[in-house]
């Protein structure tokens, strides 16, 4: 793993941190997809930009929804979305 006293990191070791092939890695890099700096022949990718880059890219998962409680006080299982509201079996929107 890359210490975070590195400023700079070659393409193939931005690719293990992704976890994706090389190819992908310099087709991100070629593409302005990941950041990356030319330095003469070499390429490089910024070790900071990087780590924004990928938390740039987390999808916020979507909530869970939880089910309604019957007059019993048990759970019900949801019949239907309405609204954004569970509905219960045998309850109306």
């Amino acid at each position: 793993m890359v210490g975070d006293d590195r400023a700079l990191m070659r393409v193939e070791e931005a690719a293990a941190m992704l976890a994706i092939s090389r190819a992908r890695a310099y087709s991100l890099v070629q593409s302005g997809v990941i950041p990356s700096i030319r330095l003469g022949r070499s390429l490089r990718v910024p070790v900071r930009q990087l780590r924004e880059w990928v938390e740039q890219q987390l999808v916020e998962p979507a909530p869970v929804p939880t089910l309604a409680a019957d007059a019993r006080g048990e759970a019900a299982v949801a019949r239907d979305i309405v609204d954004g509201t569970l509905v219960a079996p045998g309850r109306s929107a």
